[in-house]
């Protein structure tokens, strides 16, 4: 699971922090669950390409609902001193959509993903991955006025696959 010469799919599964959720009142929600699944396409030696499907569970006082996002970005590898770990710190940008939640219209956001992978190899095709990130939707409208979510901190653990 080190340098990309093949391509890499994983799963991972974990929590997001409370965030604002500003629309026409602020509100905030609660600590959720996250997860992720994850397809990295290696670009040279040193960097991947990445997609991504993401799903929050977003609580607000009101209802509940999940939260899809879709995003590409862009993975630089670092090995560590360690034999068989590696840092890979990532930016990715996408499209959130979360649907109605009691009386606040369904919405569409740009997002943005800062996040740090760490890779622990447990055979040539089988890694575990720990995830640390921010995640923040800059803009944002529920078609009757502008919204934002975020920021967010998360984490999750999984597994990558080759």
């Amino acid at each position: 699971m080190g340098r990309p010469t093949s391509g890499v799919f994983g799963l991972k599964a974990g929590v997001i922090s409370r965030m604002n959720f500003d629309t026409n009142l602020p509100l905030q929600s609660e600590v959720g669950s996250c997860g992720q699944v994850f397809a990295d396409l290696p670009q040279g030696r040193e960097f991947y390409l990445t997609g991504a499907f993401d799903f929050y569970y977003i609580e607000l006082s009101r209802s509940n609902q999940i939260m899809i996002e879709a995003s590409v970005g862009l993975k630089r590898i670092f090995p560590l001193p360690r034999p068989k770990m590696f840092l890979k710190p990532a930016v990715s940008v996408g499209f959130a959509y979360l649907a109605q939640m009691g009386d606040l219209p369904a919405s569409r956001f740009l997002s943005i993903k800062l996040f740090v992978e760490t890779h622990f190899t447990i055979d040539a095709r089988k890694a575990w991955v720990g995830e640390l990130g921010l995640f923040q939707t800059p803009t944002g409208s529920n078609g009757k006025s502008d919204v934002t979510l975020g920021p967010g901190l998360f984490v999750r653990l999984g597994l990558a696959f080759r």
